[in-house]
């Protein structure tokens, strides 16, 4: 699941998805959502539990991979 904040349009997210070859559900985030989740820089990824709690968060740059790792040591 992404959480998808501070693009402009759907395309741009549309464009951000297809050019990562990405195939994840999208939510559209808003100012709320920006502080409900503390978000004070991009990116910033949080990795959920079955539940919907927070297990990881992180912010910077981080591969594909380095996600996945991190949501497979955080289930």
């Amino acid at each position: 699941l992404l959480l998808a904040q501070d693009f402009d349009s759907i395309q741009e997210i549309k464009q951000f998805l297809d050019h990562r070859k990405l195939k994840l559900p999208v939510l559209l985030g808003n100012q709320q959502t920006k502080s409900l989740l503390k978000i004070n820089a991009y990116p910033t990824y949080y990795v959920f539990d079955k539940e919907g709690r927070a297990r990881y968060s992180a912010v910077g740059y981080s591969s594909e991979i380095g996600l996945r790792i991190r949501s497979w040591l955080s289930s």
